[in-house]
């Protein structure tokens, strides 16, 4: 995975998936932005081997595969499309070594815009409001239903802290005390988290291994 990047600043970071459903979801997120460029009679990819572009039957833009590997990088940097392209090809030869089939999938950056990357971020509250219900808060989702369109309208155009920690300045973040201790006090308490614990799973996999993140 060691690939050249612009300035060698190395920014470029890898989370592999292996979740069925997860991998799922984001493919018809992938696919519902796909549309606006779909292909023409006269301008398509290939009819032999129809992309999500010729074929608008196909709804997983993953193809279902069992794998799905999502590179991130800094979104204001001037190369960080080119950098995570880099970094895509070395690691495609490099399964293609070892009898592995892979796909280059574009387009990433519009993706959560999008009703299903709102339904995940919906479905990571929900299971924290359910928890909360659980351990005997109350219910806060009727109250976090209705904040929801103002929430959204006032996100200003800023790295959260938890992508400064993790992307810009690769420390430790929250995640641990958010959406880890939803995860944790759900499965105490028999309370389904699975969107949750994916994500705290994730980002602790990408915080415990920076330094291992451009090794061979």
């Amino acid at each position: 995975m060691i690939a050249p990047s612009a300035g060698g600043r190395q920014d470029v970071i890898f989370v592999v998936c292996q979740d069925r459903e997860i991998n799922e979801r984001l493919g018809r997120i992938k696919r519902a932005n796909s549309h606006p460029r779909m292909a023409t009679a006269a301008s398509y990819v290939s009819r032999e081997q129809p992309s999500i572009a010729d074929d608008p039957k196909l709804t997983n833009a993953f193809y279902d595969a069992p794998t799905v590997i999502t590179f991130f990088a800094p979104k204001q940097f001037l190369f960080s499309v080119d950098d995570c392209a880099v970094a895509a090809e070395n690691m495609m030869l490099a399964a293609d070594a070892l009898g592995i089939g892979s796909c280059y999938i574009g387009q990433g950056w519009p993706a959560f815009a999008d009703p299903y990357g709102h339904d995940i971020v919906m479905h990571v509250w929900k299971e924290g409001c359910a928890v909360a219900q659980a351990l005997g808060i109350g219910d806060l989702w009727p109250l976090m239903e209705k904040e929801e369109p103002n929430i959204v309208a006032n996100l200003g155009n800023y790295y959260p802290s938890m992508a400064q920690d993790a992307v810009l300045h690769q420390r430790q973040t929250e995640i641990s005390v958010l959406n880890g201790a939803i995860a944790r006090y759900g499965a105490r308490l028999g309370v389904p988290t699975p969107f949750n614990t994916v994500i705290t799973q994730v980002i602790s996999c990408i915080q415990n291994n920076y330094d291992k993140q451009y090794l061979g």
